[in-house]
């Protein structure tokens, strides 16, 4: 396979060689719902590398799957061979066969090919019938296709928007984690985001202006640690033997005396006590 590609090669680069033309064929590597195994999907014409290269709409397959049918043509020639080639296998897009080829052949031929070759089909939203090249487009224009995308999330209700009161329609499908639309247009959020509103701390009553969209509750972080639910504190009487001050420690606090100064002293105690005679 090398051996014939860097011979298509070398006669491409020869452009007086007026036979550097080839034809040829991507294969089926395995069984697809278009053909079978060892089938063709698409056929074309080039010279050079040009059987190698990536293609913008056909995925190109193995090099062993890349088959050479003719070689050492002109272009004329090998246009007209590839005509018929394709005519032969037919074309997926006009349902007559299992090729993946828009056109019928290459259109720089000139005997009847047209640049441009249109298929019909029905729109999947509005039943009306249009043109178009591709196989893939579903819908005649973009309002069908928006359309189409509204309606299949189903389930439309109707609401007020929460700034200016006016109805709109919203789908009652909600991802998880947001929540139903609630205005209805982006001038209508910033407003109602940048509204002003009084309330009350809940700790010591002040009264705070804050947006209608801030969850604060509390004029400032000292009213809100101070509301804040605390865990109990135990109390415990210093270990020093001299001293009967008590004093209060979280449960898990390992703490046993009420300053340093009488931690450091019961340790020399203890330490006086366990040392040997």
């Amino acid at each position: 396979m090398s051996s014939i590609r860097n011979y298509l090669i070398e006669q491409a680069n020869d452009k007086l060689n007026g036979l550097r033309f080839y034809v040829y064929a991507y294969v089926r590597e395995k069984d697809s719902p278009r053909g079978k195994a060892g089938t063709p999907y698409y056929i074309g014409k080039g010279t050079g590398n040009r059987a190698w290269d990536k293609h913008r709409e056909v995925p190109k397959p193995k090099d062993q799957f890349i088959v050479i049918l003719e070689s050492g043509l002109t272009n004329f020639g090998a246009i007209a061979i590839e005509k018929r080639m394709i005519a032969w296998w037919g074309r997926i897009i006009n349902q007559s066969g299992i090729l993946r080829n828009i056109l019928e052949a290459d259109p720089s031929a000139g005997f009847g090919v047209p640049l441009k070759e249109r298929m019909i089909k029905k729109c999947e939203e509005c039943g009306n019938s249009y043109k178009t090249l591709t196989n893939n487009r579903k819908y005649c224009c973009k309002a069908c296709e928006l359309k189409s995308r509204t309606h299949k999330k189903k389930n439309l209700i109707t609401k007020s928007c929460d700034h200016c009161g006016c109805e709109i329609e919203v789908s009652s499908f909600v991802k998880k984690g947001r929540i139903l639309k609630q205005f209805c247009s982006h001038k209508c959020a910033s407003e109602a985001k940048s509204r002003k509103e009084i309330r009350k701390c809940v700790y010591c009553s002040a009264e705070f202006i804050v947006t209608s969209t801030s969850k604060a509750t509390c004029c400032s972080i000292r009213c809100g640690n101070l509301t804040k639910p605390r865990i109990p504190l135990e109390t415990r009487t210093c270990a020093l033997p001299e001293c009967d001050i008590q004093f209060e420690v979280l449960p898990k606090a390992s703490k046993t005396c009420c300053d340093r100064s009488h931690a450091r002293k019961l340790f020399h105690f203890l330490n006086r006590e366990a040392a040997p005679l």
